[in-house]
């Protein structure tokens, strides 16, 4: 009996083992299991912090645009962007109106109803419909935007297009339709600002969107912006890239821009009121531009040439050269006026070609010029009063203002967060503040011998879009200094790179006003019209008349 008991006692004690290992096993398996999911977690973790890491040197090292773009879409999957992009709803934009509109727009094309099409086009054509402009939209991809906001301005374009061919409705008002409607949407302007040696960096902006056609016809620069832009707009459009090749700017050998040793600028500070000899300057504009007029410029390459200039007496606003303007105004001699910073150089008097071609100063009596940004870096008023412009690009390379800017995508996710939020509120209200004292000084004529001085600071400088560099300290130490043939290449690859994360919005403001001008000029040539520039519709009424009678 008491054998059986231990038999009995010795089976329940190695079940009970038995049992209790099978239970520690099947722990273990699910511990493990548990452990190989969240190790398989860490490591995607950190496998996507790296590919996100590499992604981001790769946009920071891309030379063109295929390479950043590659790096931007492999780095908006790693963020999960996608979802984003594909749901409509948004506090950001008008979404129903956009998606109502496209289903219309969209029915009426396919149904081939031209007359309401065309009504229903020039009812709510405007740049940015119900929002779809907003910043914030081009910040969360790098890439894209909204799914709605492209499929409605791909769905405008297929109807302009589709306007265009149809032979169902009659040339003639197909122009009338095109004139009308492209001469309302209104169009866009690139403007350069002034910068000293930090404007190099405008090249590298016109490089990004040359290539990706998107480069305005109406372009205006100020003081180290006027440069860049009279090298563009005095050059025919196929010819353009050269600006961006290695030797093509070759500056003075021995003294250039800089006008001598510093020992003899201080001297001649003392005893002439300004630093550097403009001679040199001179010299150099003269060799790169020739002695061509706006409207020379104009005849010959269709860019509108903008270039800003401020007379010397405190009591008089900004002056906008063009070859509406001054038609006969030397473009080297603006550029020289506008890149006449007080103390630094001397004013100069416009030159201009007379009638019989010869070279005579623009105004008789003397008058002199000088930096165009001391009273408008950016002439945004006046270029939309001539031209017709709603919309601005802005390079702005100002060493003052460089640093006040933040970006209002903030570049990427970061961008979001309160604190930077909280960062760029703080910053804006100090700027603004400090531009409402000077404007309050300005109006209590307490600061008459600073006016050049402190009007740059309660200037706006700012477009639709804003492009700036991250200027190193070297930058800043050799901002009157001649730049390099090394130091071009690489403020121009700078730039690019600062560009490309505008592409997307520039695609957007620019799709419909594309088409309407290609639209334009096709419908000109079926009716065997000579072709016209970015700024014109027709030749005059009488052509106008012309046509309708025929």
């Amino acid at each position: 009996m008491l054998e059986a008991v231990k038999n009995y006692k010795s089976y329940f004690t190695k079940k009970f083992a038995c049992a209790a290992i099978e239970e520690l096993i099947e722990v273990f398996e699910v511990t493990t299991e548990i452990s190989d999911k969240l190790y398989s977690k860490l490591i995607c973790c950190f496998w996507d912090l790296g590919e996100i890491i590499l992604n981001l040197k790769k946009l920071e090292r891309a030379r063109d645009w295929k390479s950043w773009k590659s790096a931007a879409e492999e780095l908006d999957r790693l963020e999960g962007k996608e979802p984003w992009k594909k749901r409509e709803q948004s506090p950001l934009y008008d979404y129903i109106l956009l998606r109502r509109r496209l289903k219309l727009i969209r029915n009426l094309r396919q149904r081939n109803d031209m007359n309401a099409l065309v009504h229903y086009l020039r009812s709510g054509l405007v740049r940015g419909l119900g929002g779809s402009l907003n910043p914030s939209l081009y910040s969360k991809s790098l890439t894209d935007t909204k799914y709605l906001i492209m499929e409605y301005q791909d769905e405008v374009c297929s109807a302009l297009k589709h306007i265009l061919n149809s032979p169902d409705y009659p040339l003639k008002s197909k122009l009338t339709f095109f004139s009308d409607s492209r001469y309302s949407f209104g169009k866009t302007a690139f403007l350069m600002s002034g910068g000293g040696g930090l404007g190099i960096y405008h090249l590298g902006v016109v490089k990004a969107l040359y290539e990706q056609d998107l480069l305005p016809k109406i372009i205006a620069g100020t003081s180290a912006g006027s440069m860049v832009a009279a090298f563009i707009g005095t050059t025919k459009w196929e010819e353009i890239p050269k600006w961006f090749e290695k030797g093509t700017i070759k500056y003075d050998d021995q003294s250039g821009l800089e006008g001598g040793p510093w020992i003899k600028k201080i001297k001649r500070l003392f005893n002439d009121g300004y630093l550097m000899d403009i001679k040199y300057l001179e010299r150099f504009l003269r060799n790169t531009l020739g002695e061509i007029t706006f409207e020379e410029a104009y005849e010959k390459t269709g860019t509108v040439l903008n270039i800003t200039v401020s007379e010397s007496s405190d009591y008089s606003d900004y002056r906008l050269l063009n070859y509406l303007t001054a038609p006969q105004v030397l473009v080297w001699s603006a550029v020289l006026a506008s890149c006449a910073i007080p103390y630094i150089f001397e004013s100069v008097e416009l030159e201009c070609k007379n009638h019989m071609g010869e070279i005579v100063p623009y105004h008789p009596s003397g008058l002199k010029f000088i930096d165009g940004s001391i009273k408008a870096d950016l002439p945004t008023q006046k270029i939309a009063e001539l031209f017709n412009v709603n919309a601005f690009i802005v390079s702005q390379t100002n060493p003052w203002i460089v640093p006040l800017l933040t970006p209002e995508d903030g570049g990427g996710s970061w961008g979001d967060t309160f604190n930077y939020k909280l960062f760029r509120l703080l910053k804006r209200m100090l700027l603004m503040e400090f531009q409402h004292r000077v404007q309050q000084l300005n109006v209590l004529n307490l600061c008459n011998t600073l006016s050049w001085w402190l009007g740059i600071f309660t200037q706006q400088y700012r477009g639709h879009v804003t492009i700036w560099p991250i200027p190193s300290i070297k930058d800043y130490v050799n901002i009157l200094s001649n730049p390099t043939d090394d130091d071009i290449q690489r403020c121009i690859r700078k730039g690019q790179v600062r560009t490309f994360p505008k592409i997307n919005m520039l695609k957007s403001i620019m799709a419909i006003e594309k088409t309407f001008d290609s639209c334009f000029q096709e419908i000109r040539e079926r009716m065997h019209l000579k072709p016209v520039k970015i700024v014109e519709s027709l030749e005059g009424e009488e052509e106008f008349e012309e046509i309708m009678e025929n």
